[in-house]
């Protein structure tokens, strides 16, 4: 398996929780500025600046990690590229979806879309006994890594042959090394927590001791620095809550690859002039 493992956003959770919160009943002024072109559809510089306040808004409340105005940029396009997507499925014309237009439309029309592809992921997800043994001997150890976060692929390939007390050198110069934030030293446990990073660590390979995992459109340079065992439970008794688990990380996976389809598919046009003029 590779070291770079594709998981879905937090952002997606994230992301997802922030366009459901969004209200979608503001009055859209005229504005000639057009930030980036979905298909047909024009993301104005007005409507860029209010809906990714109201996602930084949503962000604080929910504790994530910072989030860059690059990072808005994307949140939008998927949006867009979602409800055009419920759009062409007709969703915006079926009874359940009318019952609740009087409140959000997009938000509405967003949650049955993703929904009904959950519900499409659940059916043709299967879990075989030899993840399941897997996921349990790697829930019998505890890792403790560090964690750095960059914005450019080939930083974090190049990371991955350099020593440690350069890397710490290279944090100290972030912008030179398109580094957007660490996070420091700490020990993981498998399905302690719910962040899909969590579950990346522990694919990395712990013989070389670094891997590059996929986060938030962004690659996570995983430093493991130290192992303990954990003691759990007979994987008898814990094999239910395994299951349950493997499929919804395989879920958040087939959900982020298919809306990444979406958004290759699309015809997105950035006008980077209005972009960086951009407060």
């Amino acid at each position: 398996m590779t070291n770079k493992i594709c998981s879905f956003m937090v952002p997606c959770v994230f992301v997802l929780t922030a366009v459901f919160l969004i209200s979608g009943c503001a009055e859209k002024k005229k504005e000639e500025r057009i930030v980036a072109t979905i298909n047909n559809y024009k993301l104005t510089a007005v409507d860029f600046k209010y809906e990714s306040n109201e996602i930084l808004n949503v962000g604080r409340v929910l504790g994530e990690m910072p989030v860059t105005k690059r990072d808005m940029l994307d949140v939008l396009i998927t949006k867009e590229v979602l409800l055009q997507e419920a759009v062409k499925q007709n969703l915006d014309k079926e009874k359940d979806f009318m019952r609740s237009i009087e409140l959000y439309w997009e938000q509405a029309l967003l949650k049955n879309l993703l929904a009904r592809k959950s519900q499409e992921i659940a059916k043709e997800t299967a879990v075989y006994e030899d993840e399941i043994s897997r996921y349990y001997n790697n829930m019998r150890n505890k890792i403790k890594a560090r964690v750095i976060v960059f914005s450019e692929e080939k930083y974090a390939d190049k990371g991955m042959k350099e020593k440690d007390n350069l890397l710490m050198a290279w944090e100290q110069e972030p912008q030179k090394f398109a580094i957007s934030y660490t996070i420091p030293s700490k020990w993981y446990i498998l399905g302690e927590g719910q962040s899909p990073l969590e579950h990346d660590i522990f694919i990395v390979d712990r013989v070389k001791g670094k891997g590059v995992v996929k986060m938030n459109g962004k690659w996570a340079l995983v430093i493991i620095e130290d192992t303990a065992p954990n003691d759990v439970g007979t994987l008898a008794s814990l094999k239910s809550e395994i299951m349950r688990r493997i499929r919804a990380v395989k879920g958040r996976e087939s959900m982020e690859q298919w809306i990444e389809l979406l958004r290759r598919k699309a015809r997105v046009k950035v006008d980077e002039k209005v972009f960086d003029s951009l407060n």
